[in-house]
C-alpha cells in the first residue's frame, strides 16, 4: 500500500510540474533562444523551484531560478518593498540567461557552469584548485564541490532526461 501511495505521490508531482511546463516552458525557450544558450538550461528551473514562480527557499531565494538577494541586486534585479524582479518570469530568466552566460565564459563547460549556478563560481574555482588546477570537468572536482551541489549537477540531468523524454 505504501508503494502505491508513493507512486500516486510522484504522478502527481509529474502531473503538476507538466502543466508548469505548458504555461513557463515557452517563455524560457524563447529567453534562452534569443542569448543563444541551449534550451535544456529550462530544467534546471524545475529543480529550483519546481516551477513556482512564488518559491522562497529557507535561505531566502526566491521565484522561479532562486535567485539570492545579493545575487540579484548585484546582477541588476530590482529588488524592494514594492517589487521584486525574481518574482517576475522574464527579468528572472533574463538574470538567469545573463548568470549562464557569464559562468559559461568563466568555465567552458555545461556541467561546471549548472554547478556554478547553484554553488557560485567562487566555489567552483576554489573545488578546480582543490582538484590539483587546470582545465577540470564538473566529474573530477565532484569530491570538492558542496555536498549539495554534487547531488544538484546529477539531479538536473535525470531532470533533463526524465521531463524531455518522457509524457
Amino acid at each position: 500500500v505504501s508503494q502505491s501511495r508513493y507512486f500516486l505521490r510522484i504522478n502527481a508531482y509529474f502531473d503538476k510540474i507538466h502543466q508548469r511546463m505548458s504555461l513557463y516552458f515557452p517563455v524560457f525557450e524563447e529567453i534562452l533562444d534569443k542569448n543563444a544558450l541551449p534550451t535544456e538550461l529550462k530544467y534546471v528551473s524545475v529543480i529550483e523551484s519546481n516551477l513556482n514562480p512564488d518559491a522562497v527557499s529557507w535561505c531566502g531565494a526566491t521565484g522561479l531560478w532562486q535567485f539570492m538577494p545579493y545575487t540579484g541586486k548585484l546582477m541588476g534585479m530590482k529588488i524592494n518593498v514594492s517589487l521584486d524582479e525574481r518574482k517576475s518570469i522574464i527579468a528572472s530568466t533574463e538574470t538567469a540567461c545573463d548568470y549562464f552566460k557569464n559562468s559559461q565564459m568563466l568555465f567552458d563547460d555545461w556541467l561546471m557552469t549548472i554547478a556554478s549556478y547553484n554553488c557560485g563560481a567562487g566555489n567552483v574555482k576554489r573545488a578546480i584548485r582543490r582538484a590539483g588546477g587546470g582545465k577540470k570537468t564538473f566529474w573530477q572536482i565532484l569530491p570538492y564541490l558542496p555536498k549539495e551541489t554534487q547531488y544538484y549537477v546529477p539531479k538536473s540531468i535525470a531532470m533533463t532526461y526524465v521531463l524531455n523524454f518522457t509524457n
